[in-house]
């Protein structure tokens, strides 16, 4: 694993050279930083799952992390069970009315009384109403 990380990190800082050669700074400079944070990343979980791996090695604390990776399973399972239930359990709100109610929406807005336009303000000299409608 770790030698597919270098290779694909030797392979970006290839092409961030060549992109520098031709004059692509910025994409030189993100194929830079890719290279370096998968070696940099790369190293970290390395680290990350040895200190694990000599964590766990130890016959007391594999049984204990075991009996809670259980305990954590099941509770996951309950969660998501309930949680299945309970959207189940829920009335689905409907988006759109049925064609029926369509219908009778499109009477009622057939009957609604048609709303009159706002009247003009007067016109007065003042046409810009800087001074309000106290003149």
């Amino acid at each position: 694993m770790m030698c597919l990380v270098f290779t694909i990190a030797v392979f970006c800082l290839t092409l961030s050279g060549l992109s520098l050669m031709v004059g692509w700074k910025r994409g030189a400079a993100q194929l830079a930083r890719i290279a370096f944070a998968l070696v940099l990343g790369s190293a970290v979980v390395s680290w990350f799952v040895e200190s694990l791996r000599s964590f766990f090695a130890q016959q007391e604390i594999r049984a204990a992390a075991g009996g809670l990776a259980v305990l954590l399973f099941l509770a996951v399972a309950g969660l998501v069970v309930g949680w299945l239930f309970n959207r189940r359990s829920e009335p689905a709100s409907a988006v759109r009315p049925t064609i029926r109610r369509r219908a009778q929406l499109a009477a009622l807005d057939e009957h609604a009384p048609q709303t009159q336009p706002a009247e003009p303000r007067s016109a007065s000299t003042d046409d810009l109403q800087l001074f309000g409608d106290s003149l």
